[in-house]
């Protein structure tokens, strides 16, 4: 049903592809502003732990009981274990 009212459209014939990121006068910088007080070994990594699901209620309420949140427990434990540095 949609396809039948986009049959009848016409195109300008316009071949110029412009985005939106193209329109943008003043483009930012990637990254953080100057200045900042973060370091950069500071930033977020999100990865994936192959938990079960008692094992990732386990995580939980360990993380609960300690007032952290369960990302803070797995960078401990790194940590504790010597895989990663502060």
């Amino acid at each position: 049903m949609a396809l039948g009212k986009f049959d009848k459209l016409k195109t300008s014939g316009d071949d110029d592809k412009t985005t939106h990121a193209d329109l943008q006068i003043d483009k930012k910088k990637v990254g953080r502003p100057s200045g900042t007080s973060k370091v950069k070994e500071q930033a977020n990594c999100p990865f994936t732990v192959a938990l079960t699901k008692t094992q990732r209620e386990e995580l939980f309420e360990y993380a609960k009981k300690d007032d952290r949140t369960a990302g803070y427990v797995v960078k401990k434990a790194l940590i504790e274990k010597g895989i990663i540095t502060k």
